[in-house]
């Protein structure tokens, strides 16, 4: 299902794609004005032609747009954003006669012979792809119609721009443009069932999103029954539970049983060392300006960076004996969590480019400093800041580690990540959605060892409005229940998912930033993540690529780079020798990518920098909508509220000292590298309570259900595989 507008929003048309029941694609376009959940169900039914089966999924690539022109979306369907994706699901009675109840759908449920429930479910393929609708349709062969030869000097954008024109002048062409959308979307999303249905045997109807399907996956094919990350144990026992209700007095008191699984005691420590040296990538920039023309750097790229880590670093598991340190020689050997104290320029080494990570408390920024006290990190680390300045530069250091054996070598995501870097790997299907599947499915689990609540309150607060839909208004009092409830969920634990496993999660993004570092000490300009760019002449040959090797990665060079314009950590700019440019990133830009790439060229041609274009336009979404009551604007794409332009000041993760002024930044040859800080001088925020707040928020008229947590020490893969403790 696929709408098209005008410019002002109003709806023209709404499209949908389907196969019959000898697999062959049909579509059909509406022009219906207005759509709602009913209007909705007799297009399905008026499309297909025959009766409709107890759920109907409607596959829709950015469903924000589509969901936010159904009239009282908010309160017919139950709505459940995933990061961008937005689900929507709507439970209403059926006509028998119209519903074929012979017949479920793959892996969902089994249906009862006399329900009368129809279910419409609109999800999200942006869940699942990335990249756009025209992406994914070249990837599947099936590529978006252009507009552009309709009528001479008028281009696709300008027919993007007023498609109520070409609806009136052009019929036909707009038919033809607007089906192809719907027929890309259910296409990608066959396609992708009938792969896992095929392959693993497992139906995507039921996820909602690729890390989820991943992480499903991981559990079904590659867990033993008896494998568990972590040892737990159970608590609990009889309990009696009162009932003021009750007619007598024996029912009052009524005996139940509450078994909790948490978490072993002795582990409490090592999960908690373990969450403080979990850190997100490295991404730095060593120096800043704008190079000569005839610089003669390599851009490098770390095939499957995460993956790769992942199957290189041994990770524990409920049989693992942890063992305490506090030199570095008990170190020696294990792996595991450590507090350091360290000075490297006290080492023996020089040292340009330190590896341990030290937090910014107050910026928010991951700092790699000469010096630093108690800074959190994994000991893979530490053996490369002893590879770098030598064991002098290590003042102190304490933590928990073990020794790797033979399971926790071959540990079970090891095998799942060969496999998938092997398909990914194969060069038939380069640019094809296999491809892409494989690499969202490759970095799936990682994200999930360390997920926990994301639009936590969104969720609730569009739940508890659609049970008290008709006394308020979304404008007024969805805003005000987000606000009191938001003052509360700071005060409250967050709930994880399923697969929680930070001690694996910081292992291996611990193992991923020493990796890097031996490239990145090799005289790096800048690094990304798991890209680095490099001079050319440069010898890449180190530990680090031998260990990829092993796993059967590498180091692939992705450009050669003839001048380089940097101005901080993830805003730069790269040519290739024709003079193209290469690559860009501007983080912290709200600009359109093209507009950015124009300002640059203009910057470097006058060599001083030019007025900023206008602000990139965004969709407002629906935790957008809860947080500020922006109903009207639902689905539509405004600029962000920005009150400066962007900064060309430095980000102060090096030293700086304003040997470039931002006047020269773009004059070739400007580009001077910084050294690094010699230490952070951010504290944590004393213990107590915040000035000038109050010491409880104003919770008047709240609902007990939105904080209703259980013990919640969630194990990998428990029993109930929902991230919350067994119950019985």
């Amino acid at each position: 299902m696929e709408y098209d507008t005008q410019h002002d929003y109003q709806l023209l048309s709404e499209q949908f794609s389907w196969f019959d029941k000898k697999g062959k694609r049909q579509s059909g376009i509406f022009f219906e004005k207005e759509v709602s959940v009913l209007s909705l169900v007799g297009m399905i039914r008026g499309a297909l032609e025959r009766p409709l089966k107890p759920m109907i999924i409607l596959v829709s690539y950015f469903s924000t747009a589509e969901i936010s022109q159904i009239t009282n979306a908010m309160k017919d369907f139950a709505l459940t954003p995933y990061n961008r994706a937005l689900d929507a699901e709507a439970q209403l009675q059926s006509d028998p006669e119209t519903v074929d109840y012979d017949m479920g759908i793959t892996g969902k449920r089994e249906l009862g012979e006399h329900e009368d429930k129809l279910t419409l479910r609109i999800s999200d393929l942006g869940g699942f792809f990335r990249g756009g609708l025209d992406k994914v349709g070249k990837a599947i062969g099936l590529k978006k119609i252009t507009l552009d030869k309709i009528e001479k000097g008028k281009d696709e954008e300008y027919w993007k721009n007023n498609m109520g024109e070409l609806l009136r002048k052009h019929k036909s062409e707009f038919v033809d443009y607007a089906l192809r959308d719907a027929e890309i979307a259910v296409e990608a999303y066959k396609r992708l069932r009938d792969f896992f249905l095929q392959h693993y045997k497992i139906d995507v109807t039921g996820f909602k999103t690729a890390s989820s399907l991943s992480s499903y996956l991981f559990r079904k094919n590659y867990l033993s029954d008896g494998f568990r990350a972590t040892p737990i144990t159970e608590i609990g026992g009889e309990y009696y539970e009162h009932d003021p209700e009750a007619e007598t007095e024996t029912e009052r008191w009524k005996k139940r049983t509450r078994i909790l699984k948490v978490i072993r005691y002795d582990l409490h420590q090592v999960r908690y060392y373990a969450m403080l040296s979990y850190w997100g990538g490295r991404a730095e920039a060593y120096g800043r300006g704008l190079t000569r023309e005839d610089a003669d750097l390599v851009l490098y790229d770390v095939d499957s960076l995460y993956p790769s880590s992942a199957c290189l670093q041994p990770l524990p598991n409920s049989e693992t004996k942890w063992v305490p340190f506090d030199d570095l020689r008990q170190a020696d050997g294990l792996e595991g969590f450590a507090c350091v104290s360290f000075d490297f320029s006290e080492s023996e080494k020089e040292t340009f480019y330190p590896c341990l990570p030290v937090m910014g408390f107050k910026t928010g920024k991951l700092y790699f400093p000469m010096s630093g006290d108690d800074a959190w990190c994994t000991l893979s680390e530490v053996r490369e800041a002893v590879r770098l300045g030598g064991k002098s530069c290590i003042k102190s250091i304490y933590g928990v580690g073990f020794e790797p054996d033979y399971t926790e070598r071959n540990h079970p995501l090891r095998d799942y990540m060969r496999e998938f870097m092997k398909l990914k790997r194969d060069p038939k299907i380069k640019d094809t959605y296999e491809y892409e599947l494989y690499k969202l499915l490759l970095n799936g689990p990682i994200g999930k060892f360390w997920e926990t609540e994301k639009d936590f309150l969104t969720h609730r607060i569009l739940r508890k409005y659609r049970t008290v839909a008709a006394k308020w208004s979304v404008e007024k009092d969805v805003p005000e229940l987000y606000n009191d409830w938001s003052r509360i969920r700071q005060k409250v634990r967050k709930r994880v998912g399923a697969a929680w496993w930070p001690e694996a999660a910081s292992l291996i993004l611990g193992k991923a930033r020493s990796l890097m570092s031996q490239f990145i000490s090799r005289g790096a300009l800048m690094s990304i993540t798991d890209s680095v760019l490099l001079p050319k002449k440069t010898s890449i040959e180190c530990p680090a690529l031998t260990q990829l090797k092993r796993v059967e990665s590498k180091l692939d060079l992705k450009a050669i780079i003839s001048q380089a314009w940097i101005l901080r950590t993830k805003v730069y700019a790269l040519w290739k020798d024709n003079g193209k440019i290469a690559k860009v990133a501007r983080h912290a830009w709200d600009i359109e990518e093209d507009d950015f790439k124009e300002w640059i060229r203009s910057s470097v041609a006058r060599g001083q920098p030019q007025p900023t274009p206008e602000w990139a336009k965004h969709p407002v979404r629906v935790g957008q909508v809860v947080r500020t009551g922006r109903f009207q604007d639902f689905g539509k794409w405004y600029p962000r509220s920005h009150q400066n332009p962007p900064s060309l000041s430095w980000d102060g993760k090096r030293v700086n000292d304003d040997v470039n002024d931002e006047a020269d930044l773009f004059k070739p040859g400007s580009f001077q590298m910084l050294a690094p800080l010699p230490r952070i001088e951010e504290r944590v925020r004393k213990p107590g309570w915040p000035k000038g707040k109050p010491r409880r928020p104003n919770a008047e008229g709240l609902v007990p259900e939105a904080f209703r947590y259980t013990h919640n020490n969630s194990q990998l893969f428990d029993d109930l595989e929902t991230g919350r403790s067994s119950q019985v």
